[in-house]
């Protein structure tokens, strides 16, 4: 049901998987339904980076996993360069998601008890990058050289701000 509804809105959704997802022919098979594209973890996987770059070209969503993989405790981990890279050479939007829940949900299962998965939705925002060193060159505090207020996320060695200059 999950990858009939990403097709049923108005563009359709698709996602990196890791590739070992494709080792269990079912599973597999319905990843390839899906469209979901297969990426290998721990490299730069330019080949995947391709597709997504196809997929976003074609007007289709991509749903990327900055971390590279879901958290079992609900704590964030360490993001990768990735999808900072995607969204400025794409020029495509960002939209924050986050999805919790899910790290209860073998011990409820196994007392029958429900799990409640949320899901947040921020604001989408577009990339305006600079290198870290320029930004710090330029206010001499580490966090300023941006429109407005100067704060910003840091990823990596870049500063996001949506087009109109607010923190992202």
């Amino acid at each position: 049901v999950p990858v009939l509804a990403t097709h049923m809105g108005r563009r359709p959704v698709t996602a990196f998987a890791k590739s070992e997802t494709w080792d269990n022919p079912i599973i597999g098979s319905l990843f390839t339904m899906w469209g979901a594209i297969p990426i290998r973890r721990g490299e730069p996987d330019l080949h995947a980076f391709r597709l997504g770059e196809k997929a976003l070209a074609s007007g289709k969503i991509l749903a990327i996993a900055p971390e590279g993989t879901r958290s079992r405790r609900g704590t964030l981990q360490r993001g990768h360069a990735g999808v900072v890279l995607m969204a400025q050479r794409t020029g495509a939007p960002l939209l924050p998601l986050v999805y919790y829940g899910n790290e209860s949900f073998g011990q409820n299962i196994r007392r029958l008890k429900r799990t409640a998965f949320n899901i947040a939705v921020g604001r989408v925002f577009h990339l305006r990058l600079e290198l870290r060193q320029a930004v710090r060159g330029a206010s001499g505090a580490g966090r300023g050289g941006l429109p407005g207020d100067g704060r910003g996320v840091r990823l990596g060695d870049a500063i996001a701000a949506d087009r109109c200059g607010r923190p992202a």
